[in-house]
């Protein structure tokens, strides 16, 4: 909504005695409505992955899985210098009204932006690395037996009962070949 009624919001402010400061420098900035376009567009990134996140029954395979996606929009973003086209059509406008110091400013500002989006998602994925191994879990294609197996493996590092994970590796493994066989046949 602010983005919406950014133009009488910002009239409104500038036109009162007495302001709150913080408000009154804010829209006193030629580029605040830059900026304002730059995040929504930002937090779109996040707020449909965090939506995923929050449910109920997640793995996390499935939390991890998101979080690499997150990332992966955020480095490709970060790689082409991506500012949304209304982003864009105002920083011409805002070059073509002379404030080119500032246009460069704040393109300088988005890349750093991007880095310290990858850098703060970076510190909350880092404990999640040592999950990677159940990945396989989320079915997104079939697995291969060199996927499960280090799940396996992790599962005995932390101590789970050896009979009950040989089952397991064994019915697993079964039902692997099973599915190859199966996947052939349809194909």
């Amino acid at each position: 909504r602010l983005l919406e009624m950014f133009s009488p919001l910002k009239s409104y402010f500038l036109s009162q005695e007495h302001p709150p400061i913080v408000i009154k420098r804010f829209f006193e900035n030629e580029m605040s409505e830059l900026y304002l376009w730059h995040m929504h567009s930002l937090m779109s990134v996040f707020h449909g992955r965090i939506q995923v996140v929050e449910r109920e029954n997640n793995s996390v395979a499935e939390v991890l899985e998101n979080l690499e996606l997150v990332h992966k929009v955020l480095v490709e973003r970060k790689n082409e210098n991506f500012m949304s086209l209304t982003v864009k059509r105002l920083l011409v406008k805002k070059r073509e009204e002379g404030y080119e110091d500032e246009c460069n400013n704040f393109l300088s500002e988005v890349a750093n932006l991007y880095e310290r989006c990858l850098e703060y998602l970076c510190k909350w994925m880092k404990p999640m690395e040592e999950f990677a191994c159940f990945k396989w879990m989320t079915l997104n294609e079939i697995p291969s037996w060199k996927d499960v197996e280090p799940c396996l493996e992790y599962l005995i590092g932390k101590g789970i009962n050896m009979l009950h994970l040989v089952l397991l590796k064994v019915s697993i493994h079964q039902h692997f070949i099973w599915l190859q066989d199966f996947t052939v046949f349809m194909y």
